[in-house]
């Protein structure tokens, strides 16, 4: 079966950062491309700042990223003689895996290679790792004229590692070892998240070898209380119910990895106005959701006096992004 580049039509909200604005399908001469060749495919995924819910919920571990506008761009080209980079290897996966789940043979993503350029810091728990395997799977697929459903790409993404729910477009809890979504819920409110991003790197394959499941499964109770709160709030579009049931995931997940200050960074993101904290479940991160009433520069002051913030490199402003990997 030949492989072909095809132009397809442009689906979905574009981020809007500078180096996402090129033709979505493109040649050398920088012309839309059509047929076998010196053919370029791009994709895009966002990252997440770490999770609004993450533990044990309805029978199993499952989780529901924050995507926010951080983004990752893989570029799939035809070569003669590829040079596939050591570091890049869950992407390779990602493309072998896909093709081979399209029909075609093993040997078909020989002549290929890819460039990956993200925005996203490694380690930190902000899905940097699914934003390049599900945008390599995409560009694959586009490369071989074909789509890939959510569902499909999840499989894809969850047979290579772990998978954040980063890759669907509507907020979803998500099965991330399994590759099973349970529920959409739709689009997240408008909403900023002020990141503050941990000095600690975490592998996020050797974490999930090592947490402690009896310590996720004992936080059930809790885990069912924080998502009644999250559906009751995304059903009504509140943002301090949302908040709410993030803070208590957050607060469940000290007991499998410790966050520096948490105690205080929430008690003093809501006396200034925050919605609520959400965490990187297997990462450094942490995220104070905040609309315009909260006082971020009051907290970044104070946050800064505190000797706990030396676990800290940055503050960095965001908003809650669409989630889901494109063809660009």
């Amino acid at each position: 079966m030949e492989l072909r580049i095809r132009q397809k039509q442009r689906s979905g909200r574009i981020p809007p950062y500078p180096f996402l604005q090129q033709p979505r399908v493109y040649n050398a001469d920088n012309e839309l491309a059509e047929g076998r060749g010196q053919g370029v495919v791009t994709a895009t995924c966002p990252a997440s700042c770490g999770e609004l819910l993450q533990g044990y919920i309805e029978g199993g571990e499952k989780l529901i990223s924050l995507p926010i506008d951080l983004y990752t761009r893989v570029t799939l080209t035809e070569a003669t003689s590829p040079i596939r980079e050591s570091r890049l290897c869950k992407s390779y996966a990602a493309v072998e895996a896909t093709l081979e789940h399209l029909g075609y043979r093993a040997g078909d993503a020989d002549g290929l290679t890819l460039t990956v350029e993200s925005q996203v810091p490694r380690g930190k728990g902000m899905a940097s790792s699914t934003a390049d395997i599900a945008a390599s799977a995409v560009a694959a697929a586009a490369y071989a004229g074909r789509s890939l459903s959510e569902m499909e790409l999840a499989a894809i993404c969850a047979s290579i590692e772990p998978t954040d729910s980063t890759i669907f477009r509507r907020v979803t809890l998500f099965d991330h070892v399994k590759g099973r979504a349970a529920r959409s819920y739709g689009e997240f409110p408008g909403c900023n998240v002020m990141v503050l991003e941990g000095r600690g790197c975490i592998d996020t394959l050797e974490f999930h070898k090592l947490k402690s499941r009896e310590l996720i499964a004992q936080g059930e109770r809790e885990m069912k209380k924080a998502l009644l709160l999250f559906e009751e709030g995304m059903a009504s579009g509140d943002l301090g119910k949302i908040g709410q049931s993030a803070t208590i995931s957050a607060i469940e997940r000290e007991k499998v990895l410790k966050k520096p200050g948490l105690e205080w960074i929430i008690e003093t993101a809501l006396k200034l106005g925050a919605y609520g904290v959400n965490a990187a479940h297997s990462g450094s991160v942490l995220g104070i959701l905040c609309g315009s009433g909260f006082d971020s520069e009051k907290f970044e002051a104070l946050f800064w006096n505190q000797r706990f913030s030396d676990d800290y490199c940055c503050i960095r402003s965001h908003r809650v992004a669409q989630g889901g990997a494109f063809i660009i």
